[in-house]
């Protein structure tokens, strides 16, 4: 900022005093609009029948204030710069309309896994502490910020790995981050409507892509049902493509043989019109794609 004793002398001072009077009307404005802000957030806060957007940044809060259980139209709400650690569920879901969050620069470190279940699409948590989110609000809320944290740092960090060994050009650098972050990392994701193919390296591209419109074509990948499966191929000891995907049955009991002949049949298909021949074995697994329950071969199809 200008400092007056900068502001030269004699003929130069009409124009430094022109400056000081557009700035001190500026400052005033600014007091003003501030003043006015300050005057609409205190009437809400004491009549919030009706309020649909409140913010309370910089007002001292240990913790979320339990008058926001009267808030119950609102829609975004602003908590910036504030002393909140914990967030409170109860308050939270007595806000079922609440689609936008601010909690930058508050010292909350988790982000709890229940938040994925409300209504909310926008999350702010720059500058904060938090350290790591989970799959469901990854996958839950679509408009994440958290610029300046612990997990931005990892994240960026991570991306230096994506460079330097390589990864697919079809992944961008923060999806390659976001399986490091997961924890549990099923390999590189495409979707296929609400069909979700994930592929681990050495796995051509151009295969998965043929992979993901067969299961459209043959009613597997569909907009109306959410499935995933994880593509392998093994060239050491098996030598075949390996689909994986979950099943939902008894794992103690038998698999019935209609299942079996549907995804031996499968596994058959998929080999011959996909993979040019190559064996494919098809795996009913746990929740995990690591324990295979049942191996259905496309070797084992006869007509």
């Amino acid at each position: 900022m200008v400092k007056p004793s900068v502001v030269l002398p004699g003929r130069q001072a009409k124009r430094g005093k022109v400056f000081l009077v557009y700035f001190g009307s500026a400052f005033v404005l600014f007091l003003v609009a501030g003043f006015l802000g300050n005057k609409e957030n205190n009437y809400k806060w004491e009549n919030p029948e009706g309020v649909t957007k409140l913010n309370i940044d910089r007002m001292k809060f240990d913790a979320m204030p339990e008058r926001l259980l009267e808030f119950e139209g609102l829609e975004e709400l602003s908590l910036s710069e504030n002393n909140i650690e914990v967030l409170d569920q109860k308050l939270i879901q007595a806000m079922p309309a609440l689609h936008t969050l601010n909690l930058s620069g508050n010292p909350i470190k988790e982000i709890p896994d229940w938040l994925a279940e409300t209504s909310i699409q926008t999350l702010v948590l720059d500058d904060t502490q938090v350290e790591n989110l989970s799959i469901d609000i990854l996958h839950t809320i679509p408009n994440l910020s958290y610029e300046n944290t612990p997990l931005a740092k990892r994240e960026a960090e991570l991306r230096e790995v994506a460079k330097a060994n390589g990864e697919p050009s079809s992944e961008s650098l923060s999806d390659y981050a976001l399986r490091q972050l997961m924890g549990k990392d099923y390999g590189y994701e495409k979707q296929f409507k609400k069909g979700t193919l994930y592929y681990t390296k050495g796995v051509d591209e151009t295969k998965v892509d043929s992979l993901g419109d067969f299961m459209i074509e043959n009613g597997y990948f569909i907009d109306e049902r959410e499935i995933s499966m994880q593509l392998t191929y093994k060239d050491v000891g098996v030598n075949a493509y390996e689909l994986r995907a979950v099943y939902s049955g008894d794992a103690n009991e038998e698999l019935p043989q209609e299942y079996h002949d549907i995804f031996t049949q499968l596994a058959y298909m998929v080999s011959h019109q996909v993979f040019e021949g190559k064996p494919v074995h098809f795996h009913l697994t746990d929740e995990e794609f690591e324990e295979s329950l049942f191996v259905l071969k496309s070797t084992d199809y006869s007509l």
